[in-house]
């Protein structure tokens, strides 16, 4: 039940923009593992696009929602102006 809840802000958070594994990188100046980790264990809000053939869809993640996130836990954004490509 709480995991919904929690979803559900995540989802009210949504502002459109949509930012690739290396601007979230960048954003927050970490590695790929440290993403990978955050999405495992703390419930990182992450989409999967749409791509049929593929075996791994692409995953992006919405600026607004890891906003919140970083927020909620504690973690600082070091680069807000992410170039967008």
């Amino acid at each position: 039940m709480t995991e919904k809840i929690e979803l559900n802000m995540f989802k009210s958070r949504r502002d459109g923009t949509l930012l690739t594994c290396k601007q979230v990188e960048t954003l927050f100046d970490v590695t790929p593992t440290s993403i990978h980790n955050w999405r495992k264990k703390s419930q990182f809000p992450f989409h999967h696009l749409n791509a049929p053939g593929l075996k791994k869809p692409p995953c992006r993640f919405d600026l607004g929602e890891i906003t919140y996130w970083a927020e909620l836990n504690n973690v600082r954004i070091v680069n807000p102006y992410v170039p967008f490509e």
